[in-house]
């Protein structure tokens, strides 16, 4: 994926809390996502301690706006997680299927149109956080 921009980069990274999952408990004890300008991420829990961290492109050209990440432990499996995303102001909502890239096919889930619980794996609403100082 190419069509990272300044601006969409801008937007997307900072530290995100975590307000709503769909399905409850999908993103296990994860309460915040942090988004690095360098393309990479963390999941941190209610203290702050990471659980698991990975990488992530944007491509903001497209509607819907494309979000796509591995942490660092599914790269050595394959496993990917196609997903598509919306900011309004401080709200950021995305949603994600999670499959395995195979000879270079993608097995499992196509990559979600519409923000529909239904036929994506977990649906995520985040809130800004908010600066202590």
């Amino acid at each position: 994926m190419e069509s990272i921009s300044t601006q969409a980069l801008n937007e997307f990274y900072g530290t995100w809390e975590i307000v709503a999952v769909d399905p409850p408990g999908s993103t296990q004890e994860a309460a915040r996502l942090v988004f690095r300008d360098d393309h990479s991420y963390a999941a941190l829990d209610v203290s702050g301690k990471e659980l698991w961290a990975g990488t992530f492109d944007l491509d903001s050209t497209v509607t819907p706006k494309i979000w796509d990440h591995r942490s660092y432990e599914s790269k050595e499996t394959g496993t990917d997680v196609l997903g598509i995303y919306e900011i309004d102001g401080d709200q950021l909502r995305v949603c994600c299927v999670v499959g395995v890239w195979k000879e270079g096919m993608w097995v499992g889930k196509p990559r979600p149109i519409v923000f529909d619980r239904s036929t994506v794996d977990v649906v995520l609403e985040m809130q800004r956080a908010r600066s202590n100082g």
